[in-house]
């Protein structure tokens, strides 16, 4: 399981308990307006946590799971950011404006500014492009972090050493 690979790597230890597929078989047998109630999900669960759970817990917004795309394009992830957003086959594409991308890559490794979402999304347009446009195959990033430095021995050899899923492939989408 993906989740159970990632959560390992970086040393997490994590649950899923709705996975279970018992849980999964019983849920879906329930009838509809079990499920729903308005605009509200997970009737359910909701219910049958009412008095385990904190109102403060039970009626908060969802929440999302930030990824530190900052962090990554300051630190290693800048090289591998220059060396495909700056490269020639980038450039001669026209999609993006070259100076602007060096502006954009500069200022957010200085501090000056917070491009990281940007650079993110610069990169994942251009490995697609490259994967579906140009036909060149599945695309990966250069390992830019290598596990072996981080005591990740056995995901590495799990995961054939490729700390970035392979654009297209299937196996990021497990």
């Amino acid at each position: 399981m993906k989740q159970d690979q990632m959560s390992m790597a970086t040393s997490i230890e994590s649950r899923v308990p709705f996975l279970d597929h018992e849980l999964v078989e019983f849920a879906c047998r329930l009838p509809d307006e079990w499920k729903l109630s308005g605009w509200t999900t997970k009737r359910v669960l909701r219910e049958s946590m009412r008095g385990v759970l904190p109102d403060s817990i039970m009626k908060r917004p969802k929440m999302g799971f930030p990824v530190p795309f900052g962090a990554w394009t300051r630190g290693r992830w800048n090289d591998v950011s220059r060396e495909v957003l700056l490269d020639r086959r980038t450039r001669e594409r026209g999609i993006i404006e070259p100076q602007a991308v060096h502006h954009l890559l500069a200022d957010h490794a200085a501090g000056r500014t917070d491009g990281s979402e940007r650079i993110w999304t610069l990169l994942n347009l251009e490995l697609w492009y490259r994967t579906f446009i140009d036909r060149q195959g599945v695309q990966t990033l250069p390992d830019v972090a290598p596990l072996h430095n981080r005591g990740m021995e056995s995901t590495a050899r799990h995961n054939d050493a490729h700390s970035v899923a392979e654009v297209g492939s299937p196996a990021a989408a497990r």
